[in-house]
């Protein structure tokens, strides 16, 4: 009977270990777009940012946003304010931000923009990108996205980066940005396929988002049944690698649990309701839906993944130990952790190792069991709004250079 429920959990973790080698390995191979042309732009762009009581981190986000290295005629800069000061807004539209004010009972993302969206001429923008109140922009994203919109893309993700790495928490969730960047983005592009979005940094062709999000009811992972969605209706999710997005990271406990219990409620209702029809669709050919709808939902978080594989990989070599005849598949999860360790390396810059980096490594062991109690918690995470209060300004990350050029 153990021997079967072992070799059930070897079956699963290799399956895991397998998907996450191959996305690694063709990450590798991803090629970034020619340097774009500067000095004159053709896409326009309403950039629209939904902000849910976002006061302490808004009017800097918004300022920011106004600093692209692109044509100030040819894109908007809208807040949809959700439960935002009155000074705050006044303040906005002193800079120049249009604002559009919204209330809802249940406030979720997808009414916010759903909202605004509906008051879109689709005569005067062409393109709607799409970011957190929080988010920063490098100088030349647009100029970027535009090139790519003239390239025939509708829809782009770009690269989204830490804001800051202030505390160990906040290394931690800048490594599973840049691994998760590596493996549902680049390696999924290498091989022309869809990447994932992520909920923000993300742009998309007016008309093809208008359609596509209308009947998003989603409360938590309102991205997940967007990119489904469009990829339903033909479109390919390009990603954008030098395109950056500096988003804020969680520098606490309390953040970092209610930011991954909506995201693994999210993660595991979406992979069951999207089960059958990614199923219909594999079979009629399109890999890309299925691999967006099942393959990216199906494995644990890495976090719960390296703390599940090194503790069997353990059990497993003290009982080869005590017993005379060598355990079953010992060896075998001696190999899973090792690899799946590597994946996870391998896409790490040389400049994030740091003293700080291996300080942050040692609070992984609480981090797991943080992630495996949040298991047990995920009843009715997806039928609230949960939301992660931000409160950090400008970029503090070493990694990224930004470029100023026009």
């Amino acid at each position: 009977m153990f021997q079967a429920l072992e070799l059930v959990a070897l079956s699963f973790f290799s399956l895991t270990v397998i998907y996450t080698v191959f996305n690694t390995f063709s990450g590798l191979f991803y090629k970034k777009k020619s340097p774009t042309s500067k000095g004159f732009s053709i896409t326009s762009f309403c950039i629209l940012i939904p902000a849910f009581k976002e006061d302490d981190v808004i009017l800097d986000s918004v300022s920011n946003t106004f600093k692209q290295n692109y044509n100030s005629q040819q894109f908007d800069v809208v807040v949809i304010a959700d439960q935002l000061k009155s000074e705050t807004i006044k303040k906005l539209k002193k800079i120049g931000a249009k604002v559009i004010e919204v209330s809802f009972d249940k406030s979720t993302k997808a009414k916010s923009l759903n909202f605004a969206l509906k008051q879109l001429d689709e005569t005067e923008r062409d393109a709607v990108v799409i970011l957190d109140a929080d988010n920063i922009l490098e100088p030349n994203f647009l100029v970027k996205l535009d090139q790519e919109f003239i390239s025939g893309s509708k829809v782009v993700q770009g690269k989204r980066v830490a804001k800051n790495m202030d505390t160990s928490m906040a290394i931690l969730d800048s490594v599973s940005e840049i691994v998760n960047n590596h493996l549902f983005r680049k390696g999924p592009a290498a091989l022309g396929l869809s990447a994932s979005l992520i909920g923000s940094g993300m742009a998309f062709d007016l008309i093809e988002i208008k359609s596509a999000l209308r009947s998003n009811k989603a409360v938590g992972g309102f991205d997940k049944v967007l990119q489904l969605q469009l990829i339903e209706n033909g479109h390919t999710i390009t990603y954008l690698d030098d395109a950056l997005i500096f988003d804020e990271k969680v520098d606490n406990k309390e953040n970092f649990q209610n930011q991954r219990r909506r995201w693994l409620a999210s993660q595991y209702l979406y992979l069951f309701k999207f089960f059958p029809k990614s199923l219909k669709f594999l079979f009629n050919g399109n890999f890309d839906y299925f691999n967006i709808g099942v393959l990216h939902n199906l494995f644990l978080p890495r976090v719960l993944n390296l703390g599940i594989l090194y503790l069997l990989m353990a059990i497993s070599i003290i009982t080869n130990l005590l017993v005379q005849e060598p355990v079953m598949f010992a060896y075998s999860w001696v190999t899973l952790a090792l690899v799946y360790s590597l994946c996870i390396v391998i896409p790490l810059p040389r400049k994030l190792y740091s003293k700080d980096l291996f300080k942050a490594f040692f609070s992984l062991p609480s981090t797991f069991l943080s992630m495996a109690l949040l298991m047990f918690r995920l009843k009715n995470a997806d039928k609230k709004f949960i939301h992660t209060k931000h409160n950090k300004k400008g970029i503090d990350n070493s990694l990224y250079e930004i470029d100023n050029g026009v």
